[in-house]
């Protein structure tokens, strides 16, 4: 289970392409980095994630993968 007031969090160069569903539990999280994995497309529960405003985060990084399009859309309000 992950921490729950989890604030930042670096996953670099660990051979990612998804992540848990449990990072929904992450409420906090403000910047995830995610550079140099092996992501194609934005991990399915980062879309779930803001879609349903259920996280903070504000920073993701993905240099370094294949992600040629984001598929989710971002609402500024």
């Amino acid at each position: 289970m992950f921490c729950c007031s989890l604030q930042e969090l670096h996953l670099h160069n660990n051979h990612l392409s998804r992540l848990p569903d449990e990072m929904l539990t992450m409420r906090r999280l403000f910047v995830l980095v995610l550079a140099f994995n092996r992501f194609a497309t934005l991990p399915a529960v980062l879309t779930r994630m803001t879609k349903a405003n259920v996280s903070e985060i504000q920073n993701v990084i993905l240099a370094g993968n294949e992600v040629l399009v984001l598929s989710v859309t971002v609402t500024v309000t």
